[in-house]
């Protein structure tokens, strides 16, 4: 018990900042692939399976929806999975979360872009 008191005003009169979760975020070019600084989780862009999302120069009713295959692995371990940008935007795997945030680039009307173009960016959270 006086141990835990010590250990408590030691972290309060350093001001230790303990935090809850670790966030990164991670920019990955179609193809490619990039790992954490913390936790050893891999993220690899795998496939651009769909972008029928609303032109960036025009009005739509609908916002559509970009859809990429990802490759996750941690531990020797991988999974492939599904992530979009309306309602399957996470996948749970390892005790982690990885969160697709962005898709670039936005179609035009006038320019359509080869997968090899897109860059992901996705959040990596230590799952609770």
């Amino acid at each position: 018990m006086r141990t835990a008191a010590l250990i408590i005003f030691a972290m309060a009169v350093l001001n230790i900042v303990v935090p809850a979760q670790a966030c990164q975020t991670l920019e990955i070019r179609f193809g490619q692939q990039k790992t954490t600084k913390t936790g050893g989780v891999t993220v690899k862009f795998l496939e651009l399976i769909e972008d029928s999302r609303c032109p960036v120069d025009v009005n739509c009713v609908w916002a559509g929806v970009a859809r990429i295959k990802a490759a996750i692995t941690r531990g020797g371990k991988t999974s492939e999975v599904e992530l979009n940008t309306m309602d399957k935007k996470s996948a749970d795997f390892q005790g982690y979360t990885v969160t697709l945030t962005d898709l670039q680039p936005r179609q035009s009307r006038t320019s359509k872009y080869s997968p090899s173009a897109y860059t992901a960016t996705v959040t990596v959270t230590k799952s609770k």
